[in-house]
């Protein structure tokens, strides 16, 4: 128990720093690939080839995964640039945004620990989804965030002192104030980067540079992808106002 309060709370903090699947069922789809044609050659020099790639994020559908290194935090998704809605998937759950709504359906173990009515578990248990609202604060969160997926390069984007390290890798700096999120001290992440061969961002690693084991990796892919991201069909759909599940998903 104390080992999973420890990632857990090393896990946040570096949710904070981040800033930070296929669709299956009940109509959030996934069809093949394609892939757009480089607009311009990438820039030689670190800033100007990460100031390209940021100008790049969310022009595209993606998908994208984030690691965390601590299975509750993991997660892959789906994301239509477009529409701006998505779909996640994490341990035992499957969160999908469309507009202004979450439809959540989970599984497994989760269904034993997350609190809920005993209506909306018995619900989820027969394979059916909770329809909830977005979240009041979600303009300060990372999911629940407009601009997800895409914040989630958030820390390459605000790199300093970027160096080339190959081709198309690059190596720098990103530092937090994490008064904000009840901690008190500026703390310092390495940021490794690596773009595509149309320089968007394809993989970006984070570390705590005073514990090194703590990272997490964030990575987009299959840009151009066709996502058909919809609601579930209503008669598999319950409401739900209360938004402590998800706490319990720990995607608050």
């Amino acid at each position: 128990m104390r080992f999973r309060q420890l990632m857990a709370t090393g896990a946040a903090a570096l949710m904070v720093a981040a800033g930070v699947g296929c669709s299956t069922n009940g109509g959030g789809r996934a069809f093949a690939t394609r892939t757009l044609p480089s607009l311009a050659p990438i820039p030689s020099d670190p800033a100007q080839a990460l100031t390209a790639a940021k100008a790049r994020l969310g022009t595209e559908s993606a998908r994208f995964s984030r690691k965390m290194n601590y299975e509750p935090l993991d997660l892959t998704g789906i994301v239509n640039a477009q529409t701006g809605n998505w779909e996640i998937h994490g341990k035992d759950y499957v969160v999908r945004r469309v507009g202004l709504d979450l439809y959540i359906r989970v599984t497994g173990d989760k269904l034993h620990t997350v609190l809920m009515p005993q209506a909306s578990a018995d619900h989820l248990a027969a394979g059916g989804w909770i329809r909830s609202p977005l979240p009041p604060f979600r303009e300060g969160a990372s999911i629940f965030n407009d601009n997800f997926p895409w914040n989630l390069a958030n820390q390459a984007t605000h790199a300093t002192a970027a160096t080339a390290v190959g081709n198309r890798s690059f190596a720098g700096t990103y530092t937090v104030d994490e008064a904000d999120s009840g901690l008190t001290s500026t703390k310092e992440y390495s940021v490794s980067v690596d773009l595509d061969e149309q320089g968007r961002f394809s993989e970006i690693a984070l570390a705590d540079v005073g514990r090194p084991d703590l990272g997490v990796v964030t990575t987009f892919s299959d840009f151009g992808v066709s996502a058909d991201i919809t609601a579930p069909p209503t008669s598999e759909v319950v409401d739900q106002d209360d938004l402590s599940i998800l706490v319990f998903l720990e995607l608050s």
